[in-house]
Parts: C-alpha cells; structure tokens; sequence
C-alpha cells in the first residue's frame, strides 16, 4: 500500500464543514482525496491541511486529516510556517506528496521529496504554472515546480507547453448534482484582478430587471472586495454573497439561471463550471475559451461585447428551449468529460506506477 499525502491547506472547510476562503483547486483536491479514500484502498489518503483549531489529527471520509500550520497572522507565524509543514510532512512521511495552485507550499513539498527520496506530483491549476507568477512566492514556487517527478496537465495547451517534461492530462472529476430550476445569472470566484468580477456588476446595471447573485470571497486584494460589495450594494437586483460554506454554495448552484464566466484566462474549464454544469447550469464566457471548448460543445457561449451580452442574457431569460438544450448539453459534457470515477482512477494508476 503506498502512502500519499496531499497538500491544501485552504481546503479545511471542505472537510470540517466551516466557514473559510477556498478556491477551485482546493475543491478539485478535496473531492479527489475523498473518491481515492473510497474506492481506491490501495492508497492510503492523507491531507495537510491549516490548524483552525481542529483535532492534529483526523479521520474524515477516509481520509486523513493532519493539521499544518495556523492562518493567523504574525510575523512569527509566517516565519514558522515552512518548518511547521516540512516538520508534518517528515512525521506523516508519504511515499508520494501531491500539491496543486502555486505558493511557497511547491518548494516545501519538492524540497521534502528531494531530500528524503520520495516522489512529488504537481498538478498544474493556472497556466502561470510555467509561464511564470510575479513577487517572492512566485520566485519560490518555480524553484520547487522544478522538482516534480510528475506534472498532471488539465489541458492540452498545457501539455504541449510543458513538453518534454513528465506530464499526464487528467481532466477533473465531479459528481452530477441536482438540476438547477432558477432564474438568477451567477458568478462564482475571489475577488482577483484576472478573474475580472466587475464586469458581471456592469452586466447587472445594464440589466436592471434581471436577477443577478455574486459569490465573492476575499482574496488578499482587499481593496478590490471592498469596492466589489460596495458596488454591488447599489443595485437592486444584486445578491451578495461572502464566506459562502459549500453546502450552500450547491444550493446556490440550483437557483441559476446561467453562470457568467469573466475570466480572463483559464487553463481549463475552472471548478465553478464544472459545480455549475453538474447541476444543468449552461456557461456564458466574456472571453475565456480553453482549448475552445465553447466552440466545439452546445453548453456555452462566448460573447465579449458588453452590447452582445445584454441581448444573449434577455434571449436566455425568454427561450426556454435554447436554455432546456443548453442546460442538458452541461449535463451530459460533465457527466461524459469529468466524470468522478475516471478522475480517481486516473490518478490512482499515475500513483501506482510512480512508485514500481
């Protein structure tokens, strides 16, 4: 039986049913931590992830969940931060270490794998991945990006881009969920500059009869927030959500209408798609096209222009029969391309064969 341990310290609230700031990646992580415990009991899961106070050491569907390192934040606590995840790492001693999303985090795992003989798998979240993220993390991040054994790819442009490194595409993995019967357009993410949630709060001031819900965690970009749920405070027909716990994020899911993409860049089709076309819920992208999955697929539609997006909106609000099909392509793309299972048993033969 090998022992892996993923790294996702965000993931805490996906696991302890609490309140807290996560993202896509660590949604991705959590899911495929909990499929892999399940029905893969050749691994033995275990996960690192932040100390909010919980027990150092937990079960939780059948994973094993370690604490790492508090949030709270003193200079003394970032300082100790690195030594507190090595240290766990060395006591949980895996055989494989799996990470996902940049940070300081990459180059303690691989320098863990480095030095004591073991193997590192990092799977790639944002194409900045290789082509480079600015400041301190992302000048750490890179020199542990390098020590992976293994790079698992979300795209082809990905894959193409990391050649002639290891790599292995693997697309994520979701589980249908309940069809969504609502009337509200929806955008989901952190309150970050390159996913561009202001243009969703100019959409619904130009469609003031239209219902809108935004789910907004804050990122470290506070002044974007703050000015994001001022914003949004003025119209009307804006729902605001913050801190959102992912049980009520699937509720909020099945009372779209469609959820607006605004991203500008993705390597993929990010989370909040999948959770959103589990549900039946079709996508309007502003410009975001991975591997031009809208052109190819009925579940989507990218419009750019201010102007063009109006007019698709108020036809998807009057056309039932466009959204029925739109809503049903989702379903079955998520259902054919993203699948749980083949997500879980892809990972679980790259895991397999790291270590023979």
């Amino acid at each position: 039986m090998s022992k892996v341990c993923m790294v996702s310290t965000f993931a805490y609230p996906l696991f302890l049913g609490t309140q807290g700031l996560y993202g896509g990646a660590e949604v991705q992580m959590a899911l495929l931590a909990k499929e892999l415990g399940k029905h893969h009991k050749e691994h033995e899961i275990h996960m690192l992830i932040a100390d909010v106070g919980q027990k150092k050491h937990l079960v939780v569907d059948n994973v094993h969940l370690h604490t790492s390192f508090t949030l709270n934040k003193s200079l003394w606590n970032y300082l100790k931060a690195p030594f507190s995840l090595y240290n766990k790492l060395k006591q949980v001693d895996p055989d494989i270490v799996i990470q996902r999303a940049y940070g300081a985090e990459t180059l303690i795992c691989g320098w863990y794998a480095k030095r004591n003989n073991k193997k590192f798998i990092y799977a790639v979240a944002h194409d900045n991945d290789y082509k480079g993220w600015p400041g301190l993390h992302g000048f750490l991040f890179k020199l542990g990006f390098k020590y992976a054994d293994k790079y698992i790819v979300q795209s082809v442009e990905q894959e193409r881009a990391l050649k002639p490194k290891n790599t292995e595409l693997i697309k994520k993995g979701i589980a249908l969920g309940t069809p969504a019967k609502g009337k509200s357009f929806l955008w989901v993410g952190r309150s970050v500059e390159w996913k561009q949630p202001m243009q969703f709060l100019d959409t619904a001031a130009a469609l003031p009869d239209q219902h809108f819900t935004m789910v907004c965690q804050r990122s470290n970009d506070l002044l974007l927030f703050n000015l994001l749920k001022e914003r949004a405070a003025t119209l009307n027909n804006v729902q605001f959500f913050e801190n959102v716990a992912y049980p009520e994020l699937e509720h909020i899911y099945t009372q779209a209408r469609a959820l607006i993409l605004t991203s500008k860049k993705e390597g993929d089709l990010p989370m909040i798609c999948l959770e959103a076309m589990s549900h039946s819920v079709p996508i309007i992208s502003t410009g975001c096209n991975p591997d031009q999955v809208f052109d190819k697929n009925d579940f989507g539609i990218v419009e750019p222009g201010m102007k063009g997006m109006i007019n698709l909106l108020r036809n998807m609000c009057n056309d039932d029969k466009l959204h029925a099909n739109m809503a049903k392509a989702a379903k079955d793309y998520v259902q054919k391309t993203y699948a749980m299972k083949d997500c879980a048993d892809a990972w679980s033969r790259v895991i397999s064969n790291i270590t023979s």
